[in-house]
């Protein structure tokens, strides 16, 4: 698939919200929300990088699939997520920080 790129490895089995949430923690640091949907989690970082898109993770595989940053790649993608009408989870409080703007 075009647009974005796996991190880490394969769990191999379904993963859990608290492994995902400390997947995506461990390679895009602290975390300010997610959001599930019966398919994936997406996780918003506490610190926006701009050279980094959306960051989803595989339910049934626990790959992070990393999008890129541009939105030709990534805005289908977030849009069939959200009309899966996703459900927002809170941040294991390991993991969580509070979210910072990103700086233009």
């Amino acid at each position: 698939m075009q647009g974005y790129y796996p991190l880490g490895a394969t769990l191999g089995a379904m993963i859990t919200f608290h492994e995902a949430a400390a997947k995506v923690h461990a390679a895009r640091g602290p975390l300010a929300g997610a959001a599930e949907t019966e398919t994936h989690w997406l996780f918003s970082p506490s610190e926006p990088d701009s050279s980094l898109g959306p960051t989803f993770v595989n339910r049934e595989t626990g790959d992070i699939e990393q999008l890129d940053t541009d939105p030709k790649n990534w805005k289908p993608r977030l849009q069939a997520f959200r009309a899966q009408e996703p459900r927002q989870l809170p941040i294991p409080q390991e993991f969580f920080a509070h979210p910072r703007a990103m700086e233009q």
